[in-house]
């Protein structure tokens, strides 16, 4: 029953709609200093016309205490638009949803971005995607990619070029030292905070037992490149494969990266330790470099 100031207005139900002071013609209802209440039991639903319907006088913040959806029935699907200020004019910015196969709900974060991190969804739980912060490229892994054709060896203990089976590999010997080194560009994306992977793909021209020591330095090209300054070595021995020609992975977490930054040139040298001088490398004849990866460490 609407009020106004506590006094009661009746309105009746007639078979045609609801009536004020008798009659169906539409007429106005004020109401000035109170509220308009839908009282009852159940729950109660105010349906208006499906054309030109407006709802003024809204000029207060709203706050909602449950579920709102909002849709547009079979002409498009349901937006939400936020205005832009009155005095820059009468722009907005839209919020569209899709035709969808299944439900889905974004919950935001609980803490606050740093700059220049973006919004990354996680994946979806009972149709729940939880958004996280992340630095923009946090997703990028792999940051280059050298095989044996991008070598720009040292002037002395430098790996051989080689084949096998056509497939190009830089042989390493198992009594001296050797090493390769790769130029690159540290992509604009990258997260160096935690340093660097490097993954070395090989194989053993013969041995199927013992373990190959390998060894990493990074150098920032910001100084003369007459002389090398590179970095200090990580290094990690990993056993061969069991069966000659199939390949073996070592992975090699370097922190020491030479304050090299996202943009910038550098020089990754890669090289045997066949004397073990950090570790364990009694593996038998060479060790073939099939391709290097350089990775995200975060």
């Amino acid at each position: 029953m609407p009020k106004q100031n506590s006094v009661n207005l009746d309105i009746t139900n007639n078979a045609d709609g609801f009536t004020m002071a008798g009659g169906t013609t539409p007429r106005s209802l004020g109401v000035s200093g109170g509220d308009i209440l839908l009282v009852g039991s159940g729950s109660a639903t105010l349906t208006f016309p499906t054309t030109s319907t407006t709802i003024a006088g809204l000029g207060i913040a709203q706050t909602f205490t449950a579920i709102q959806s909002f849709g547009q029935g079979s002409s498009a699907a349901g937006e939400i638009r936020l205005l832009e200020d009155t005095d820059d004019g009468s722009n907005y910015t839209g919020l569209r949803g899709s035709a969808r196969s299944a439900n889905i709900t974004y919950v935001m974060p609980t803490s606050d971005p740093t700059a220049g991190q973006v919004l990354s969804a996680g994946a979806p739980s009972s149709n729940v995607s939880t958004l996280s912060w992340v630095s923009a490229g946090a997703g990028i892994k792999t940051y280059a990619v050298f095989t044996p054709l991008d070598n720009q060896p040292p002037a002395t203990n430098y790996a051989t070029f080689d084949t096998r089976n056509s497939i190009a590999v830089l042989d390493f010997d198992a009594s001296t030292d050797e090493s390769a080194v790769f130029v690159g560009i540290m992509p604009e994306a990258a997260s160096l905070a935690s340093g660097l992977k490097i993954r070395i793909h090989w194989m053993a021209t013969s041995a199927t037992s013992g373990a190959c020591r390998w060894g990493v330095q990074i150098e920032r090209m910001n100084t003369d490149e007459d002389s090398d300054s590179f970095d200090t070595a990580a290094t990690a021995g990993t056993t061969t494969n069991g069966t000659s020609g199939i390949v073996t992975a070592t992975e090699i977490t370097i922190t020491t990266i030479d304050s090299i930054a996202a943009g910038e040139p550098y020089r990754l040298k890669v090289y045997r330790d066949a004397d073990g001088t950090s570790g364990t490398d009694d593996m038998t004849g060479d060790a073939e470099l099939v391709a290097v990866e350089v990775r995200s460490a975060a």
